[in-house]
């Protein structure tokens, strides 16, 4: 079983804005309490990579599959929207880097096409096009995270904007993902 671990020295999400939850205090909120961090620029093509819905639309399958215990961390990243009363969640797993991804790739059995995902020029082309710096979400992936209001936060109060941020793995690896940030005005 692969876990979640905090960072060891997490760097900044953003410069400015809150990562509400997990929350810890005021003083982390840029890096969720330890466990985001802003990636570098080898995590947009350079790294060995796997997007996580080559295994699932859904990606709590897509991270059982892998075996990664997410559920404590998933649980502190859900928020119900005031709006639409429905339950989101303030960061969504889209990546796994690893640089063992070859061997993961062919000892999962969700994953069809191996040869495609392993495919490693062919896999940025599609994922980051034109050295795009962003991780792509999807509509699905979107719609886990929901408009990004929680009862702590108002429209006419600031705004939120979605980052990437890895979180790191007891094995050496990183799931990127996009995580809310909010601004007070």
């Amino acid at each position: 079983m692969i876990k979640i671990i905090r960072h060891k020295n997490p760097i900044k999400v953003c410069d400015c804005g809150d990562i509400l939850s997990p929350f810890k205090n005021w003083e982390s909120t840029s890096t969720g309490a330890g466990f985001f961090s802003k990636p570098d620029k080898s995590f947009y093509g350079e790294k060995k990579f796997l997007p996580l819905r080559a295994i699932s639309a859904k990606i709590w399958t897509a991270l059982e599959a892998l075996d990664i215990k997410f559920d404590t961390l998933k649980k502190s990243l859900s928020y119900e929207c005031p709006y639409t009363e429905y339950t989101h969640y303030s960061a969504v797993p889209i990546y796994l880097f690893s640089d063992d991804i070859d061997d993961i790739i062919d000892n999962t059995k969700a994953i069809y096409w191996k040869d495609m995902y392993k495919d490693h020029e062919w896999m940025v082309d599609m994922e980051f096009p034109k050295d795009s710096k962003e991780f792509h979400i999807s509509s699905i992936n979107e719609s886990f995270m929901g408009p990004g209001y929680t009862h702590g936060t108002r429209p006419c109060d600031g705004h939120g904007r979605r980052f990437d941020a890895l979180i790191a793995l007891d094995n050496g690896g990183y799931l990127g993902c996009k995580v809310w940030v909010w601004y007070n005005k």
